[in-house]
């Protein structure tokens, strides 16, 4: 699965969270709210787990990740 694939389904379901009655989100504006606020998705090495981190700390460590073990 790729990286955007990913990112992608964890955006959807982040927005299905973050929706209540009075507002909807969708998956492009949690995108957009990610790109705004400086945060990525992390994956995890067991190839299941994405976290929502800042980019800050993401690009400051030397990491595998789940799609990069896999390629």
């Amino acid at each position: 699965s790729s990286r955007t694939s990913n990112f992608s389904k964890a955006d959807k379901l982040l927005a299905e969270q973050w929706s209540t009655p009075e507002k909807q989100w969708t998956k492009a504006e949690v995108a957009i709210w990610r790109t705004k606020n400086k945060y990525t998705w992390h994956e995890l090495n067991d190839g299941k787990t994405i976290q929502l981190v800042p980019s800050s700390v993401n690009s400051k460590f030397g990491h595998l990740g789940g799609v990069s073990e896999v390629k």
